[in-house]
């Protein structure tokens, strides 16, 4: 590895490092999955436990969730804190990261903006959000 490549590697190692509130798992922006989805009880603002039933996955496997309701999201620029409510979240015990899904934010009303490091959420009054950054060419909620 050179240096440059060396100090890539750590600059992106401190932001991914930095970037989490969360322990729990990585945050992916999912433009395949039709439902926001996430193993994490108790991360819900609001479930319900008595919605079941199955999502199929990209592999084609069926895999069960066993709840769904709300999340909020704190977004922070700069030291203003902007939060996102996401419905619909499905509770899937089986997967290892939570999935937001890109098809669900914009059934919500809101438009999903990739550059070429950097994912935003735009509001209908034209505002954006950076609500992800790419890292190993994924793009990860920070």
């Amino acid at each position: 590895m050179n240096k440059q490549s060396a100090n890539s590697a750590k600059s992106a190692n401190k932001w991914y490092k930095n970037c989490f509130t969360s322990n729990i798992s990585q945050w992916y922006i999912d433009s395949v999955a039709s439902s926001h989805m996430t193993n994490s009880k108790f991360i819900f603002s609001k479930l319900d436990e008595s919605y079941k039933g199955y999502i199929t996955v990209a592999n084609g496997e069926k895999i069960e969730f066993v709840g769904k309701g709300e999340i909020n999201l704190n977004i922070f620029i700069g030291n203003d804190k902007h939060n996102v409510i996401m419905s619909d979240v499905l509770l899937v015990p089986c997967i290892d990261s939570i999935l937001i899904s890109v098809s669900k934010l914009t059934e919500n009303g809101h438009n999903i903006i990739f550059k070429s490091n950097e994912c935003y959420i735009e509001y209908s009054n034209g505002e954006q959000l950076r609500i992800a950054k790419k890292f190993d060419d994924m793009y990860i909620y920070c």
